[in-house]
């Protein structure tokens, strides 16, 4: 070999070397690798991110928290959620990526948790999580008359709330001993009417309200009222 020679391209080399001898008239081998970098060599430290993913309920925001390793690593951290990215500086080795409410939708969603790294100084990293949204939490009031006269006419009203949500749906209403009605819900509120028949006895009747729920919104009951027929 001779010393009249260049890599055409940046990149890894090995040279392998081998050398062929005689020691007291025994034949000996040896290899050696000598290893080359051609272009800027990549001194950056390399880093490992670690998340924290709590559940998250639809309607309401929720955290991200990403540790990166080594803690001394500087810059920012990343997540695209649906159109947006959002964007959090590392403090002490931690960064806290706010989730939107209502950014995803109940179900499995797979995202990348990146971290852009430090030019030279911090390698870029990413780390994949799952995340499971689970439908809102609706809380259902109902609110009737105590009492009903028989031959009377009783309305009932139903509101549904939900965290950052206007509910919409349906609800089912039911007084015992009559048959139970089904009526929309518009934000957040519904309104229905029974008949109560001359003929019914006197009596202290169960009143049952039920949310039937959403794509988004989860089922749900409301405290039982009493209604006395006089």
């Amino acid at each position: 070999m001779h010393a009249n020679w260049a890599f055409s391209e940046p990149g890894r080399y090995v040279l392998r070397v081998r050398a062929d001898a005689a020691i007291a008239g025994t034949p000996v081998t040896d290899t050696a690798d000598y290893v080359f970098h051609v272009g800027e060599l990549d001194l950056a430290t390399p880093t490992t991110l670690a998340v924290a993913v709590p559940q998250v309920r639809f309607g309401r925001a929720a955290d991200l928290v990403a540790r990166i390793t080594p803690e001394a690593a500087t810059g920012a951290v990343s997540v695209r959620v649906g159109s947006k990215t959002v964007t959090s500086s590392l403090s002490a080795g931690k960064a806290r990526l706010k989730l939107p409410a209502r950014s995803l939708k109940p179900g499995e969603h797979h995202l990348e948790i990146r971290y852009a790294g430090v030019a030279g100084i911090y390698a870029p990293t990413v780390a994949p999580v799952t995340v499971h949204v689970v439908k809102a939490k609706p809380t259902v009031r109902a609110k009737a008359p105590d009492t009903a006269s028989r031959g009377s006419r009783v309305t009932l009203t139903v509101t549904v709330t939900a965290p950052g949500l206007k509910p919409a749906g349906k609800a089912k209403v039911k007084i015992a001993g009559l048959k139970a009605k089904t009526v929309k819900v518009l934000g957040g509120r519904a309104s229905v009417t029974f008949t109560i028949a001359k003929s019914a006895k006197k009596s202290t009747r169960n009143v049952a309200v039920s949310y039937l729920g959403t794509k988004e919104i989860a089922k749900g009951d409301a405290k039982k009222l009493k209604l006395k027929i006089r």
